[in-house]
């Protein structure tokens, strides 16, 4: 056992002697190939990458249609229970329809003026904002325009 640790005594001071292998640097091929690598590797992951962004940018999307759709869900459920309402309906066939009890009589008053109160525009020709403000707002509801 005395030579065992004797030589491996000797195994050990012979790494700690302080020398050093020369350490072998990465030829240019070498290099080039390595970094051929990493891009091929990074190249592969892009599409990867986009289409996760893609696919994140449409599920934002949907998230705020269904929403939509909830609250579409909750105003018509509203609607339906107003339209168990007799009431409701009554009230109903006599703004929209000119409905009357028996006995009743309707008057129906015509205006000059429209919900607002101002002069009907069609007829007096004058116009509340500038043209070029009128075109920009026709154009951004067709969607030819951008807003600014």
């Amino acid at each position: 056992m005395n030579k065992k640790t004797q030589s491996h005594r000797v195994t050990s001071s012979s790494k700690s002697s302080g020398r050093k292998k020369p350490r072998k640097r990465l030829s240019f091929g070498r290099k080039t190939a390595l970094a051929g690598v990493f891009i091929l590797v990074a190249l592969m992951f892009v599409p990867t990458v986009t289409t996760g962004i893609r696919q994140a940018q449409q599920i934002s999307v949907l998230e705020r249609d269904n929403a939509a759709t909830e609250q579409e869900i909750r105003d018509l459920e509203k609607k339906q229970q107003e339209l168990k309402d007799p009431k409701h309906i009554e009230r109903r066939a006599r703004d929209e329809y000119h409905y009357a009890k028996p006995g009743e009589k309707i008057f129906i008053v015509e205006s000059d003026k429209d919900e607002h109160g101002s002069a009907n525009q069609a007829n007096k020709g004058e116009r509340q904002r500038p043209w070029y403000v009128e075109l920009s707002d026709s154009l951004k509801t067709v969607g030819l325009a951008t807003e600014e």
